[in-house]
């Protein structure tokens, strides 16, 4: 569910988000595993940070502080 939140956030559609999933993974969205998944999300979440102009480093860094 992570995977579809972001790509909605990126604001792509469920469909596109699962079509990126099997192009990357070889495999549809609901069968990946665990690895892939946490793979996924990261891909994604570093996308939505740099459309947001700051990277993940520097967030975890402003957070802390």
């Amino acid at each position: 569910r992570k995977v579809l939140d972001l790509s909605e956030r990126l604001g792509v559609e469920e469909t596109k988000a699962r079509s990126w999933a099997q192009k990357r993974y070889g495999e549809p969205l609901d069968a990946l595993d665990e690895q892939q998944l946490t793979d996924a999300v990261r891909s994604l979440a570093e996308q939505l940070n740099r459309r947001n102009g700051q990277p993940a480093v520097r967030r975890r860094q402003q957070r802390a502080a």
